[in-house]
């Protein structure tokens, strides 16, 4: 019956020296490819000449009149919100066109009254009428802005011939 040898095989120095070695290269080498794959990625860019892209364009045109039908003037802003003051205690009809501008389909209005928003149905360039609604102001003057977004609304507050009533 044979020994078996049980002693435990030893490196020499110079065998622990390649393994050490070859083992920084290695590490050396993974860095390096990190760095470049991570250097080609943050300034890899494409360009195209022919592809132009422009954003969609929803604007209304706001005209409000009073029960004697005296137009209230309304103020439009830069960024395309528009507002007016409505006078205490009357009855004002609202009328939303799609502005000659627009270059969207259908879109709708987000008609703020002092802290409360209330969202149209769709208004549709394809259209030839109006979105007309009214408000009835109660005892004291109220601010009023329209905001004209593009898309359809989740939930509809306001629709044709509507009348948003504010007094308790």
């Amino acid at each position: 019956m044979e020994k078996q040898n049980n002693n435990p095989v030893t490196l020499t120095d110079k065998a622990f020296s390649r393994l050490i070695i070859s083992s920084i290269l290695a590490i050396i080498v993974c860095i390096f490819a990190l760095c470049g794959a991570t250097f080609a990625w943050f300034t890899s860019s494409t360009t195209s000449e022919n592809n132009n892209i422009k954003s969609g364009i929803f604007e209304l045109d706001v005209s409000i009149t009073d029960e004697t039908l005296t137009d209230v003037t309304v103020t439009k802003f830069s960024d395309g919100i528009q507002s007016c003051t409505l006078g205490a205690n009357g009855t004002y009809t609202v009328t939303l066109d799609v502005s000659d501008t627009a270059t969207v389909s259908r879109g709708h209005c987000i008609v703020t009254i002092e802290t409360t928003d209330y969202k149209t149905e769709s208004i549709y360039l394809a259209d030839d009428r109006s979105l007309s609604f009214t408000i009835v102001t109660a005892d004291r003057d109220v601010s009023v802005s329209f905001d004209a977004v593009w898309g359809s609304p989740n939930i509809s507050d306001v629709y044709e011939g509507d009348v948003i009533d504010l007094r308790p």
